[in-house]
């Protein structure tokens, strides 16, 4: 492990190869994300969600799950296309209880979401 760190101490960017490397925002990869609320009062098994709906979502790049407790799930895409998608077509459910499906901003607070909505 040491003689890999000292080999990456002495890698340095010459003149012509500048000072680094930026990428524009509109680059730099981004994330969008559904949070949903499962309607029942099972525990959420987080890996059976995320094998039962990857063949039905069909994301080209995938998507993570994330558990938020008290029945709720954060679904992570990195195409805003795919999330709406998904919104299109609910209603959603697993083991046969409803979801409920809300766009989440990461600069809100998931306790602040309703849940109180979804398309028939």
């Amino acid at each position: 492990m040491d003689e890999l760190t000292s080999n990456w101490n002495r890698l340095t960017l010459s003149d012509r190869e500048g000072l680094g490397c930026y990428l524009d925002d509109e680059l730099s990869s981004q994330e969008f994300f559904l949070a949903t609320k499962f309607l029942t009062k099972r525990a959420v098994n987080v890996d059976a969600i995320a094998k039962t709906f990857t063949p039905f979502w069909c994301s080209r790049n995938g998507f993570q799950v994330r558990n938020l407790g008290n029945h709720m799930v954060l679904f992570v895409f990195d195409n805003k296309e795919e999330v709406d998608k998904v919104i299109q077509s609910e209603p959603w459910s697993f083991g046969k209880y409803l979801m409920v499906l809300e766009r989440y901003n990461k600069n809100n607070l998931v306790e602040e979401l309703q849940f109180n909505r979804t398309t028939f």
